[in-house]
């Protein structure tokens, strides 16, 4: 590893706002309060965090019990490739979450923020009264707002290290939102 690359990774954990975090939190304690649903999408490497993040809000770090049900839009691999053979690649998320509501929580990985399939997810959670986060990359001159958590690295889009250091930011956020929404939910001391 060279010095170049740990400045991306400094620079992207740097810029995260931590306020956001904390809000994402306590929404996924409202979900659950409400009886709704948490919904996690990502594709390629970002499936894969959102994979780790729906276990560790399932099951807390030192306890034995699962303290919520988290469903994770791409483990099902035979739904996702019959969805996408019958139906579109673009739908393999939608069709998974057709039923999301009001009182559900929708969280979405994406260093690019335009993949068509977490899009239209969020798009149809959003028009069906769900709460909305994206967890997504920022290069240069790149502004968001709203339910975005930026991983903001300093670099251009297209750079190999902006890729590397969103997908590092994006385990460090899930984490994060894991860890503060345990803590709120009494698992930990």
């Amino acid at each position: 590893m060279n010095k170049a690359n740990m400045e991306a990774y400094i620079y992207a954990l740097e810029n995260v706002d931590l306020e956001a975090l904390e809000v994402v939190a306590q929404r996924l304690c409202n979900t659950l309060n409400n009886k709704g649903r948490i919904l996690v999408a990502g594709n390629g490497g970002s499936h894969a965090i959102s994979q780790h993040f729906a276990c560790d809000i399932m099951k807390a770090v030192g306890h034995d019990n699962l303290c919520c049900q988290v469903q994770c839009l791409g483990d099902n691999v035979a739904m996702l490739t019959a969805i996408a053979n019958d139906i579109g690649c673009t739908e393999i998320f939608v069709k998974q979450a057709a039923l999301v509501g009001i009182h559900d929580t929708v969280i979405a990985f994406s260093v690019s923020g335009t993949s068509p399939n977490i899009r239209n997810l969020l798009c149809m959670a959003n028009e069906n009264g769900a709460s909305v986060y994206l967890i997504r990359g920022c290069g240069v001159n790149q502004k968001v707002s709203g339910r975005i958590i930026s991983v903001t690295t300093g670099y251009e889009s297209n750079h190999p290290l902006h890729y590397y250091a969103c997908e590092t930011g994006f385990s460090a956020i899930a984490h994060e939102i894991a860890r503060l929404f345990h803590i709120k939910r009494g698992n930990y001391a």
